[in-house]
């Protein structure tokens, strides 16, 4: 069978994208959010780095495993040749040096001109074998399996903490079982809070402790652990139910279905009554979505109209933002719905990934949001359900809504509820529908401004004033919110046209904001306070250019004001910094071992980093630090600042005219 150019590329992706280790998965995802050059560039070096060490890891335990006489240790801390019989991980013991992985993720020098998507795939092609493995995580319940970034899935037996312990990661190959466990290169830690655990790989040791890092995830966290276990090699009985669970992940298709027109990649979500695959359409030569229907509880229940729903509510509308579902029965595949595929991920994605977005870009998706909405109430329809999940982006960057599973033909009055139907997703809703009330074409704009709300400030509101609390939501939107979420349906806009009208209304210039470390930066340490020569001027500079300036330190907040009440008195601060600087709160721990600027609710794109230690900068964020060399004898000519103002200037692209005149 001829496959076409283009689909062997969708297939190099996907492979990538959706079958990697997770540390590999999630980074890649994250340079595909990236939309800026210098963002890409610095994303994919971060992606290329987290690939190293993945391999690295692997390929470590690889040799302890098979060497009973070795002591665990942290990936490069042994000679990694592997002078052994790998049997099943044959192909990860005899991986050739990764030359283009190693210069995109600038351990090796020869990238520039390249550093997208594109080269990095090719990076990526040498270790294009991980995929066929699986990491299956110990927990007290039995073993939780990873599929790509986000698919976990749980396999429940009570053998596996006994025979491996709990939070031990497995590299698996299903084909035939063999496995070899990678404890404490890397270890799996899982909050009931959060919907996905935590893969976390060693970085670095020190005595009987490790720094381990959540490789691949936005902002880097990371924790210290003893150090525990070692590796060891072995393989699960063809009857072991770990097995059978690591080789089926409960779904309908596998990996490389054929199936009339379309070829199956793979499974990309899986879902209590739905799952979405990545497939090609051979006819027309183009990615598609399938989105099955999965009868997991019997009988026609909610879950089937949901499914029914689907095709129905996004049918009856042309609008280009709208994914509409394709009923499609195929004799190899069954019944199925064909849908766009849309690459660019969710905006709840885009959103973990940045914490907020730009007033310019969310105004943007706003309007396309309440464009489609406006057609959807038209037709009588209420959604129902508008939160950050159901909003899709494409390669274009336009925005798509989903999901109409609970979308309600309101024309028909209150009698169109059914008894137990879910209404909206909590955090979402409308007051007059937690009251009891009906959806409406004025309940989805309250949701729709709670989303917006998110889009700007990074947290959840229920009320005007909620968002007028957050200080990222540019002043001009606070009249827009004060109608979105009103309390009263009657005081919201009275359609999505109207409140369209409003939003195009409104001119908000994006604020810029620069952070600044204490320590090393401004001055020399806490105890002596010397502060860096030419720092009146900086921070002159900075009062001039930037509408929020943010100090994130490693200090508490009162130490932070000590230093700078030591500075007031020197007269080596202006006045005005004392006033305006923020104080960023820097969580110690799992989540505070870098300094992420997501921390500062304010856009990333428009904010910049002040420090002196490259250690304290997530990989994904280099692109946003400015550099100086550290401070810490006052005696020392320096020139810091001086440096440090040229490379804001160059980041932010201020000239003398724009903005210090």
């Amino acid at each position: 069978m001829n496959i076409s150019r283009e689909e062997l590329a969708f297939d190099r992706e996907f492979t990538v994208r959706y079958r990697f280790p997770r540390p590999v998965s999630r980074s890649y995802e994250s340079v595909l959010y990236a939309r800026e050059e210098r963002e890409i560039g610095s994303k994919a070096e971060w992606c290329a780095a987290a690939a190293v060490r993945c391999i690295a890891a692997l390929r470590q335990a690889l040799y302890l495993a098979g060497d009973p006489s070795a002591v665990a240790g942290p990936p490069g801390a042994r000679d990694l040749r592997l002078e052994l019989d790998a049997g099943e991980f044959g192909a990860l013991a005899a991986m050739p040096s990764p030359v283009l992985l190693l210069q995109h993720a600038g351990v090796y020098p020869g990238m520039e001109g390249r550093g997208g998507c594109e080269s990095l795939l090719a990076a990526l092609e040498p270790a294009r074998f991980l995929a066929r493995y699986r990491i299956a995580c110990v927990e007290p319940e039995g073993v939780r399996v990873l599929l790509g970034p986000r698919i976990e899935y749980v396999i429940w037996t009570d053998s596996a903490a006994s025979a491996f312990g709990e939070g031990t990661p497995l590299l698996v190959d299903p084909a035939t079982g063999g496995y070899v466990t990678l404890r404490p290169l890397a270890v799996w830690r899982r909050d009931p809070h959060r919907p996905l655990g935590s893969l976390m790989v060693l970085r670095s040791a020190s005595g009987e402790t490790g720094r381990y890092v959540e490789d691949g995830v936005p902002g880097a966290p990371a924790v210290e652990l003893p150090l525990a276990g070692r590796p060891r090699a072995g393989a699960l009985g063809a009857d072991d139910p770990v097995l059978a669970g690591v080789r089926d992940p409960g779904v309908r298709y596998e990996d490389g279905r054929e199936g009339g027109p379309y070829a199956v990649k793979g499974v990309i979500w899986n879902g209590s009554m739905s799952d979405i695959y990545a497939a090609w359409d051979r006819e027309r030569n183009a990615p598609a979505v399938l989105k099955t229907f999965e009868n997991r509880g019997g009988g026609f229940d909610e879950n089937y109209w949901h499914f029914v729903n689907e095709e129905k509510f996004a049918s009856a509308v042309t609008h280009p933002g709208v994914v509409r579902p394709a009923r499609v029965t195929d004799g190899a595949l069954g019944m199925f719905y064909e849908e766009e595929f849309a690459g660019g991920g969710s905006l709840a994605d885009v959103l973990e990934d940045r914490g907020v977005m730009p007033c310019g870009r969310a105004k943007a998706v706003a309007a396309r949001i309440l464009s489609i909405l406006a057609e959807l109430h038209a037709a009588g329809i209420a959604h129902n359900d508008i939160k950050p999940d159901n909003i899709l982006f494409g390669r274009d960057g336009e925005a798509r809504l989903i999901d109409f599973g609970i979308a309600r033909d309101f024309s028909r009055g209150p009698d169109d509820l059914r008894a137990g139907v879910r209404l909206g997703t909590s955090g979402y809703i409308a007051p007059e529908i937690m009251a009891g009330g009906a959806p409406s074409a004025r309940s989805d704009l309250f949701s729709f401004g709670v989303m917006f709300a998110q889009m700007l400030g990074g947290r959840l509101v229920a009320s005007p004033g909620e968002a007028a609390a957050l200080r990222s939501v540019p002043r001009a939107f606070l009249g827009f919110f004060e109608r979105c979420l009103a309390e009263d349906p009657d005081s919201r806009y009275a359609s999505a046209r109207e409140a369209a009208a409003a939003l195009a209304g409104i001119d908000a210039a994006q604020d810029r904001a620069i952070t600044l470390d204490i320590e090393g930066t401004l001055v020399t340490d806490y105890g002596g306070r010397h502060p860096r020569p030419g720092l009146r001027d900086f921070l002159e500079f900075c009062l001039s250019n930037f509408e929020r300036i943010f100090v994130y330190t490693s200090l508490t907040g009162k130490q932070a004001e000590e230093v700078f009440e030591s500075l007031r008195g020197s007269g080596a601060a202006p006045e005005e910094f004392f006033s305006r600087y923020e104080y960023v709160e820097w969580p110690r721990g799992a989540e505070g071992s870098v300094k992420d600027l997501r921390r500062c609710g304010f856009p990333m794109e428009y904010n910049a980093i002040v420090d002196d230690m490259e250690s304290m900068i997530p990989e994904d964020q280099r692109h946003r630090w400015v550099p100086v060399p550290d401070y810490s004898d006052p005696g020392v000519p320096d020139s810091g600042f001086f440096l440090a103002m040229a490379h804001i200037r160059r980041i932010f692209n201020i000239t003398q005219a724009t903005r210090e005149g």
